[in-house]
């Protein structure tokens, strides 16, 4: 007996060492896989909105903003603990891409290592956890879960959904040997499922899951009377409370943003449809995850034929593995988990216009990866050598799944390599002739944007979003008579009403600026303030309007109102240096030169690479006779902008001065 038990004592340690060095092992393989993800930059795709065009998050970590994320439902989302990890992100690392980066990584480490705890703890096989973890890993198609900064909601969501399945573990294990600190494991669980709620709302199907773990692995239904079985379920209704609540929640907030597509977009045929053509393809990116791409435009409408062999594919692997659950319920399980999570986004009720989308897969496939690596390991069994040449199988798979990855990151470098790939692969993608366009205007490749938005207006010639970009492109090569046409042509577009308010205003506002600028330029004042004033009606956080509204203002000669344009932008956001800028300009034509030279350099403060603003603070400074002062700020401009012709010719202006000056003290 005593050497039984001392086997059992070694036997139990072999198996905490190999646990831990297996984590190990993992930990440093997905690390590396994903490191080169650091060092992208922010992309095109929703990170404007998310983090480098958003004053709230960039206001940082405090009560103002812990108060708007959970009341607002920004960007046709409600995920408050998304917002402030952003938040927090801004705190530590302000626009600097690789601290941002740096979190979506950690956090997808994070929740592989936790996955293959979970995996080992509730079922013993160290083995088959650690390939399932090191699926989830690294495989390629999570790549954009966790190298896209705005989808930082799947990797922290994901995080909060495995903390509660281990402590549910623990509830069960310790509800089991009839403990009652297994109730405080219970109210944790809960707590994690109420942060992963908070963190992104597709996580409501967990209730769902804890059942399912209930059939496997913890195999709570087998030996349960009919009492314990009730107690299973009723033990879950907080849960399925907290999911709808959360659904409501989310529901209202979409519709308001205006995310939810009506039935006159897609038709009830056309979405029901999507469903069988969308569980096809999403097994099929999982078994070869080739040509990815951030957006897969929905058709509207699949052939029929597509339809039926999708639905039939399905029905059919469905029975099979139905049929086979009483010798394989890890494959039921897995089939299940796979469904269960991925419902809320298979487009019965359509947000967006995607027909699919691979951030999607992030949780679910977990289920396909425990199905297939239980049911290989199974049938592996059944051979002689099965085990050895399985682990071959598995290092192989790992291997080339981690190249494929890394490749993808790759593609996630910044916005213009991301949509050219999309591209490659998706030639007519409207949204990425969109994105790529706008990559190239800011990179200030003008006629390059311009074949991109010409090709995006070609296959979409009724999006309001790609008139006003090219028309911004259009004013930048001083073709205005075009930009004029195109603004006209997106306001005419833009709906009307009060149906999807918070998107439609937004294009509203944006278009009314973007035709305001486009009058301003061409000397239309009058009708530029009109834009302007509109806008700001529209959008009254738009801080663009107010900037704009006070430069012709200024044109116009009313001093006083382009002062009070400027101060209602500084009054939105303190830190816009733009502003500051322009009010001091205007400060000092009405001869206020003291508060003009306090605005200059709070401008210089602000952005302390303009050398604009460092001339126009030289100019201040030489107006109050500190010539010093003023050089110093004239030859900063040029160290920053060696052919800035402004700097140049105040710099030598000023130097002829001072030495006419000490000649005349010579004499």
């Amino acid at each position: 007996m005593k050497r039984d038990g001392r086997m059992r004592r070694i036997a139990y340690r072999m198996q905490q060492h190999r646990s831990v060095w297996s984590g190990i092992v993992l930990v440093l393989f997905v690390g590396l896989t994903f490191a080169p993800a650091i060092h992208n930059d922010f992309v095109n795709f929703d990170d404007p909105v998310y983090i480098l065009e958003n004053s709230h998050i960039q206001s940082g970590l405090s009560w103002e903003t812990v108060r708007w994320a959970f009341s607002a439902g920004y960007a046709a989302n409600w995920h408050p603990l998304t917002w402030l990890s952003h938040a927090l992100d801004y705190e530590l690392f302000h626009l600097r891409p690789w601290g941002h980066h740096l979190t979506s990584v950690l956090l997808h480490v994070a929740n592989t290592l936790l996955l293959f705890i979970f995996l080992n703890r509730a079922t013993g096989s160290v083995g088959r956890s650690l390939i399932v973890a090191a699926l989830f890993g690294i495989h390629p198609l999570h790549v954009e879960s966790v190298a896209w900064v705005s989808e930082r909601k799947d990797v922290l969501s994901t995080s909060f959904w495995i903390l509660g399945m281990l402590s549910y573990e623990r509830y069960v294990s310790e509800e089991t040997k009839g403990r009652i600190v297994g109730r405080r494991y219970y109210i944790l669980t809960i707590l994690f499922f109420v942060l992963g709620l908070l963190s992104k709302p597709m996580v409501i199907t967990f209730p769902l899951v804890l059942l399912l773990l209930d059939y496997w692995p913890f195999a709570r239904f087998e030996k349960a009377t009919a009492t314990q079985f009730r107690s299973i379920l009723i033990e879950k209704w907080p849960f399925f409370l907290l999911s709808t609540a959360s659904a409501v929640v989310t529901l209202g907030v979409q519709r308001q943003g205006g995310a939810i597509m009506t039935e006159g977009t897609f038709s009830w045929a056309a979405r029901l449809a999507n469903v069988p053509i969308s569980l096809c393809r999403y097994l099929g990116k999982v078994l070869l995850p080739v040509n990815l791409v951030p957006y897969y435009p929905h058709p509207v409408s699949w052939p029929g034929y597509q339809v039926g062999l999708a639905t039939t594919g399905i029905l059919l692997l469905s029975g099979l593995i139905f049929v086979g659950a009483k010798k394989n319920a890890s494959l039921l399980f897995g089939w299940l988990w796979f469904l269960i999570t991925l419902f809320p986004v298979l487009g019965i009720i359509q947000v967006g216009t995607q027909a699919i989308a691979d951030r999607y897969m992030y949780l679910p496939s977990i289920g396909l990866f425990v199905a297939i690596c239980w049911l290989a390991c199974r049938i592996a069994q059944q051979f002689r050598g099965g085990k050895t040449v399985i682990s071959l199988l598995a290092m192989m798979t790992l291997g080339g799944l981690g190249f494929a990855a890394n490749r993808q990151i790759g593609y996630w470098n910044d916005s213009e390599t991301l949509f050219r790939h999309t591209l490659r692969v998706q030639p007519n993608n409207i949204l990425a002739h969109l994105d790529l366009g706008l990559a190239l205007h800011t990179r200030g490749q003008l006629d390059a944007a311009l074949v991109e938005l010409d090709a995006a207006v070609r296959l979409d010639p009724n999006a309001a979003v790609i008139y006003l970009n090219r028309g911004w492109v259009l004013c930048d090569l001083g073709r205005y008579d075009e930009a004029l046409r195109d603004f006209q042509t997106a306001l005419r577009i833009s709906p009307e009403g009060e149906k999807a308010r918070s998107r439609i205003s937004q294009t509203d506002a944006m278009g009314h600026l973007l035709f305001g600028i486009a009058l301003h330029r061409v000397g239309a004042l009058e009708a530029a303030v009109d834009e302007f004033q509109m806008a700001i009606r529209v959008e009254p956080g738009l801080l663009a309007a107010y900037n704009n509204l006070g430069m012709v203002y200024r044109e116009q000669g009313k001093l006083d109102e382009a002062i009070q344009a400027y101060r209602s932008a500084l009054s939105i956001r303190p830190a816009f240096a733009d502003a500051h800028n322009n009010l001091a300009i205007t400060l000092s034509s009405r001869g206020q030169s003291q508060e003009a030279r306090a605005e200059f350099q709070r401008a210089v403060e602000l952005n302390p690479g303009s050398a604009v603003f460092h001339t126009n603070l030289g100019a201040q400074l030489e107006q109050v006779h500190q010539m010093d002062e003023a050089v110093a700020q004239y030859r900063e401009a040029l160290r920053l902008a060696p052919e800035y012709s402004a700097a140049k010719e105040k710099l030598n202006q000023l130097l002829s001065a001072k030495q006419k000056g000490d000649g005349l003290d010579r004499k």
